[in-house]
């Protein structure tokens, strides 16, 4: 099995070399030259979104609560499906990064905090993609799961740093094809011909909410909502459409495959869970699946799928974090290099970002639970501020730093003083009360 995931590394490896030559310019880099076709931005798009989270969380919850998992993954659809009406715009904006549209609707301080926000989120969240491939890589070879994680990083930051966007847009095609083929086939050969897999789970794994209550479906439902709505590196690709309707259509591909994969993921966990009963370490079921239940070229085809996984989400949100990093954070550093040494300053970024991730996983053994407080920053930060600039213009420049002000701060007081309560609800609320208190009750004069 391990021979079979150093063969898929390969392929992702030659894919990306082969974009080398097509990225000698800064907007090549960052922006693929603005000239992405829609299904390989589809295609990107939803390789990177379907996460570690994804292959661990998500499915260790499918495995415990059956099909009411996907309360999770319905807030991800809720969000494309906003983003399907954004889409358009986001285009028609030619801007690169978050922090650049905060600038056009509240000026440099909210530029500035939004990227702060976003290179220290995002490089936790890669860091957390990193410890998940050195998880898999430990369970399926054997290795000392820190070199699983170095080898992994490693990996990422090479897919990054070779040609930005544009390698990172290529190799995902092969990732989504990789991710549909293998829980695709898995989920037939644990269903069964005539589907009798569906009649050895437990009755309440196929209900609407399972062993979960309403409004557990909620907070299931709605970070996941706001994290995709404020999404660093979507709003990045979807700049490097070829035009303002290839980035919708690429988004309604997005949604349709995203359905899908999600549920694909979740049957796999579900179907798997009377394959595997009594698995202590529920989230470890889908490779338990390609182990131990599937025969062995279905289970190196979930096994690929699982990689493919933990590579696109890592990659993108490195080149996201760099791509701040060198436009908002040390904009002077590329100004006035031409040619192939415009995109040097991205890749010393890249690494650089990917050895702080690294260093992460080393100091924070918990790196889950840091990555979920990042996820839960940038949604209450990020995401208010950044739907207002579409759909509310009255707010204002004062009210956008209060708002993302408030959201910072609550999340560090849940986080410090309650923390067995979802951050994002207060956080959110506190986020978005600041934000319309400042901009309606406070005068800017």
């Amino acid at each position: 099995m391990i021979a079979g995931v150093l063969i898929y590394l390969c392929v992702l490896a030659v894919v990306a070399v082969r974009q080398l030559h097509r990225t000698q310019t800064g907007e090549a880099f960052f922006a693929a030259g603005r000239a992405l076709p829609a299904p390989v931005l589809a295609s990107t798009l939803l390789a990177a979104w379907i996460g570690a989270g994804s292959l661990f969380a998500g499915a260790g919850l499918g495995y415990r609560v059956g099909v009411a998992a996907l309360w999770l993954s319905a807030g991800a659809w809720a969000g494309i499906a906003v983003v399907w009406h954004l889409a358009p715009r986001v285009r028609a904006l030619t801007q690169l990064t978050v922090p650049a549209i905060f600038q056009v609707h509240y000026g440099r301080p909210a530029r500035l905090l939004s990227a702060i926000t976003i290179v220290v989120a995002y490089t936790a969240i890669a860091a957390f993609q990193f410890a998940a491939g050195g998880r898999l890589l430990a369970f399926v070879a054997g290795v000392e799961p820190g070199t699983g994680t170095l080898v992994t990083a490693l990996t990422c930051i090479g897919l990054a740093a070779v040609a930005g966007l544009r390698s990172v847009a290529w190799a995902d095609t092969v990732n989504a094809a990789a991710v549909i083929a293998g829980f695709g086939t898995a989920a037939a050969y644990l269903a069964g011909l005539d589907g009798a897999g569906f009649a050895r789970v437990r009755a309440e794994q196929l209900t609407v909410f399972g062993t979960i209550n309403p409004v557990t479906a909620v907070a299931l439902f709605v970070p996941v909502l706001v994290l995709l709505l404020g999404d660093a590196g979507m709003y990045q690709k979807l700049a490097a459409a070829r035009d303002e309707g290839g980035a919708r259509r690429a988004v309604g591909m997005w949604l349709a495959a995203m359905i899908a994969v999600d549920v694909l993921v979740i049957a796999v966990a579900v179907l798997g869970s009377a394959a595997v009963p009594m698995l202590d370490a529920a989230d470890t079921i889908v490779l338990h699946v390609a182990l131990e239940v599937l025969p062995a070229l279905p289970g190196l085809l979930l096994l690929w799928g699982a990689t493919a996984i933990i590579l696109s989400a890592a990659t993108t949100f490195l080149l996201a974090a760099a791509t701040c990093a060198v436009h908002e954070l040390a904009p002077g550093v590329a100004a006035g290099l031409e040619g192939d040494r415009a995109v040097w300053p991205a890749r010393y970024a890249i690494a650089s970002l990917g050895i702080a991730g690294l260093a992460l996983v080393q100091l924070f053994p918990e790196i889950l639970a840091m990555a979920l407080w990042a996820f839960t920053m940038y949604g209450a930060v990020i995401t208010p501020p950044l739907m207002a600039a579409f759909f509310w213009p009255r707010i204002t420049a004062r009210g956008a730093v209060a708002g993302m002000l408030a959201g910072m701060a609550a999340t560090v007081a849940v986080q410090a003083f309650q923390p067995a309560i979802p951050a994002i609800f207060p956080a959110l609320l506190l986020s978005v009360s600041a934000m319309t208190a400042f901009s309606f009750g406070i005068s800017d004069t």
